[in-house]
């Protein structure tokens, strides 16, 4: 049973089931109406195939729309990943694992500890800035889903260690504290509250060690426990751990440090009875209304897009803006690498311009209207150019016309925006999980040397008509007896041999296709 309603509501059925019940329920009054009485509904059906052909083209048109910006939105987030990838391959692998300028590298000299701390210092520093690759794509999910703030399990702890105010950090203390005010709190920390508040990290006790660590709290703003728009149901009904609490602090005299738990990294609307009966739907408009008026807007704003009050992927490509012009200007990276480095940078930002111009330019509100008002005419007067064909088939062509026609203009509207929480949008969580699995794993190895891998035992490079590794290859080259045929003159020929075995093995470049059938190896391996 939960399966069906499962995949009923990964339907538009439940969604167009209301207007669809009405337009049949006028196909029976017709229809009984002309059994029951003389009366003869039937018109010219010339006019009815004309409309079909015009509304089958429209309704085209705008469900042609929809995918096509459901396919952008597709291709934009499979770009990000791409970028995210390239870009954190680039600062793990190209980048120089260092803080100083070259002649501060210089002044150090042959001072082995020195070099190793500094080499510590630099890989730490490029894997804080993956941390901020990984931010980006997490920051772009809850930007477009509407999710304002930075407060959320996977996104918190990426960008925590960001500066909180816009002066710089060089301004003394005393001057530094007259400058507390909202005014100069960077936009990432900005709280969505209505009341204005802002809240800010304490950074006294680690975010994930809540009660350890000193109680000396850092330079801390806020005004009241912060939660996003509609994320308090959410994190109350999902069980939030206990350890995922961040101690605040609290600007002005006493500094006292308040607690907030982190929300999901997915925030779906709560689930209602139309969610679990989606038959119910039909029963919505009626009950919003004889509602109450007070239960309709609090529904309305519900349903309403959160203001944002940051861009915080934005914010997060000025920090690696920012951290490019630092290895820039210190001189230790290569000059071919800069362009590169930039090219990267600069194809995460167009794919959140991209992104955004998908959820920010709808189809025009004049043309959806008129399409359903069409539409609506359309089906009003259908029962009476087919019932002198159909008879009593008319309630059942009436509904299935309807469904037809309401249910892709439904589909349209929910592929518009396919950076939601519906069944037919796209997984950006899953998305997210893709990148972030990837930086780690590009993380966890070093930088390959080739010669580990290139005169390897294993490496058998003539395959399969030389089983010889690429040692004893090397080794066979040098011993050769003939100097004529020594060397490279020799490699040639055994690369030439290669591809002649190869072509007849395969049955030739123009030869006959046929199957080959290799037989079967073993190789030795060990358990770890």
């Amino acid at each position: 049973m939960l399966w069906i309603i499962k995949r009923l509501n990964q339907t538009v059925l439940p969604e167009v089931l209301a207007p669809v019940l009405a337009f049949t329920c006028i196909s029976v009054a017709v229809t009984v109406a002309a059994q029951q009485t003389s009366w003869n509904p039937a018109v010219n059906t010339i006019m009815l195939s004309v409309l079909t052909t015009m509304l089958s083209f429209a309704i085209s048109l705008r469900t042609s729309s929809a995918v096509e910006r459901f396919g952008e939105g597709r291709k934009a987030w499979s770009t990000l990943t791409r970028s995210s990838r390239d870009f954190a391959m680039l600062v793990w692998l190209h980048t120089p694992p260092t803080t100083l300028t070259t002649a501060e590298l210089a002044s150090i000299g042959s001072d082995e500890a020195a070099l190793e701390v500094e080499k510590l210092k630099g890989l730490l520093e490029k894997r804080t800035i993956i941390n901020l690759i990984q931010a980006f794509s997490v920051s772009a999910k809850h930007y477009l889903r509407g999710e304002s703030g930075v407060y959320y399990e996977d996104l918190y702890d990426l960008i925590a260690c960001l500066p909180r105010y816009s002066f710089p950090s060089s301004v003394a203390g005393d001057l530094a504290a007259e400058h507390q005010d909202r005014s100069h709190v960077l936009g990432i920390w900005r709280s969505p509250g209505p009341d204005g508040s802002t809240l800010l990290p304490y950074e006294g006790v680690p975010s994930t060690t809540p009660g350890v660590g000193t109680e000396t709290p850092g330079t801390m703003l806020s005004g009241s426990t912060y939660f996003a728009p509609g994320s308090m149901g959410s994190a109350s009904s999902k069980g939030v751990d206990a350890n995922t609490d961040i101690e605040l602090g609290l600007g002005g005299g006493d500094r006292k440090r308040s607690k907030i738990t982190l929300l999901p990294s997915a925030n779906p609307p709560r689930q209602d009875l139309y969610h679990f009966a989606p038959i119910f739907k039909v029963f919505r408009p009626l009950l919003r209304l004889f509602g109450s008026r007070g239960s309709h807007e609090r529904e309305c704003i519900g349903r309403r897009r959160p203001q944002i009050q940051s861009n915080v992927p934005l914010e997060i490509s000025l920090f690696l803006s920012g951290w490019v012009s630092a290895i820039v200007s210190r001189g230790t990276l290569p000059a071919p690498y800069v362009s590169v480095i930039f090219g990267s940078l600069n194809a995460l930002q167009d794919c959140i311009a991209t992104l955004e111009r998908v959820l920010t330019t709808p189809l025009p509100w004049a043309y959806s209207l008129h399409l359903r008002a069409t539409t609506y005419a359309y089906l009003v007067f259908l029962p009476f150019q087919i019932y002198s064909a159909l008879g009593y088939l008319t309630i059942l062509a009436t509904f299935v016309a309807a469904t037809i026609f309401l249910g892709f203009l439904e589909l349209g509207t929910q592929l518009e925006n396919p950076f939601g929480y519906d069944d037919s949008d796209l997984d950006l969580d899953h998305f997210c999980e893709l990148i972030a699995a990837e930086l780690r794993e590009i993380v966890a190895h070093p930088q390959p040397a080739p010669s580990t891998f290139v005169f390897s035992p294993l490496n058998t490079p003539f395959l399969p008509s030389d089983g010889r590794s690429a040692p004893e290859v090397l080794n066979d080259l040098v011993a050769a007896q003939d100097a004529r045929e020594r060397g490279e003159p020799l490699l040639r020929k055994m690369f030439m041999k290669h591809y002649h075995d190869s072509e007849a093995l395969g049955g030739g470049k123009k030869g006959k296709k046929r199957r080959v059938v290799t037989p079967s190896r073993s190789v030795d391996v060990f358990s770890v």
